[in-house]
């Protein structure tokens, strides 16, 4: 089936789409913009493409000022604002996953946890977009995530997807260097500005500890409202 994401242009937009990806295991083709530049932006695309793609997903964007371009039965809108949660009644033919959250991302991994099945690694970004989207900061590295992020230039997405793999997030420590397998790569800011953000551990932080504790807790939220096959024609 061919999938197409609209998101948000921020980090967890970003994770939006990743969680999506990796949820249909296929790169999806995407665009991300702003609430406020979503009209234009989506009704020029969809003039001219739209036609190419029997569903489309709108992440983390409160779209509700657009009802009468996006209350579409091609479309998936799923999104954690509170103040598009109040406005989602209004949805009659568009599918909707519009729910209190503390981000998409992770919204959409809670609610479809089991069928993602990420590993260890996979659910530690997961929780770091989560933690600086909430804006917690409540784990190491969030904010650098965000700065990662940020820095990357041209096709930001994308570029943001491809440099992080399962190895990347949590790989093998190293006495100098930490742990050696996040963000290990340099990235070049707008302005030209080379920085490596090498994951070395807090003191007396205990990384194992915090991947157990993740699973731990790792029990996602009832799917009451939600169809069990709701997602099922996009599986591979």
């Amino acid at each position: 089936m061919s999938l197409f994401v609209w998101s948000d242009v921020d980090l967890d937009g970003a994770g939006s789409i990743l969680a999506l990806s990796w949820f249909v295991k296929r790169t999806l083709p995407n665009k991300i913009t702003t609430s406020r530049s979503f009209r234009r932006d989506f009704t020029n695309w969809y003039r001219n493409e739209g036609h190419n793609f029997k569903k489309i997903f709108i992440c983390d964007l409160d779209v509700s000022s657009c009802i009468d371009i996006v209350d579409q039965s091609n479309i998936f809108i799923i999104d954690h604002h509170d103040s598009h949660i109040t406005e989602s009644v209004r949805y009659q033919k568009a599918t909707t996953l519009i729910r209190s959250s503390s981000s998409t991302t992770k919204l959409i991994y809670d609610t479809y946890r089991d069928s993602m099945k990420l590993s260890k690694e996979q659910k530690l970004l997961v929780n770091l977009i989560d933690d600086y989207d909430s804006y917690n900061l409540s784990l190491p590295y969030s904010e650098q995530l965000n700065r990662l992020y940020w820095g990357l230039t041209g096709d930001r997405v994308q570029k943001f997807i491809d440099s992080l793999t399962r190895d990347d997030v949590y790989d093998e420590y190293d006495e100098r260097k930490g742990y050696t397998g996040m963000f290990k790569e340099n990235f070049t800011t707008k302005d030209g500005e080379d920085i490596t953000i090498p994951y070395k551990p807090d003191r007396n932080l205990n990384i194992e500890g915090l991947l157990q504790l993740f699973d731990e807790s790792d029990r996602g939220i009832r799917s009451f409202d939600i169809r069990e096959d709701q997602f099922k024609e996009f599986e591979v």
